[in-house]
């Protein structure tokens, strides 16, 4: 393997790694979007902590599921909470994928890159 395919393939590992790392250490489990709107609307801290480890990577511009986004550095992490929670109020029918997925929907609905 040359060493441009290992650091990609490290790049990847670490992209992905770290975050189920981060989600897995919170006390509140959510995989899938309705379990994260449950902790959203009962104001739980794990739910913050889900869309945060979404958004950092949004923010240092790689991909999410293929989404990007550009987030201002002035948004601050009620908004982005607010914006999750309406996102998964809009679209019912998209609850039950993961978090990371629905979360990165909706930061890229809300703030796309032109």
């Amino acid at each position: 393997m040359g060493m441009s395919c290992y650091n990609d393939t490290m790049k990847y590992r670490s992209i992905v790694t770290v975050p189920v790392i981060t989600l897995l250490s919170f006390g509140a489990h959510a995989a899938t979007g309705i379990q994260l709107l449950s902790l959203c609307q009962d104001n739980d801290g794990s739910c913050a902590g889900y869309i945060k480890v979404v958004a950092d990577i949004l923010r240092d511009g790689d991909p999410v599921h293929g989404l990007t986004a550009c987030i201002p550095d002035t948004v601050e992490m009620d908004q982005m909470i607010d914006v999750s929670v309406r996102w998964m109020e809009v679209n019912p029918q998209k609850r039950t994928a993961i978090t990371t997925e629905i979360v990165s929907s909706a930061l890229s609905d809300a703030f796309p890159c032109d």
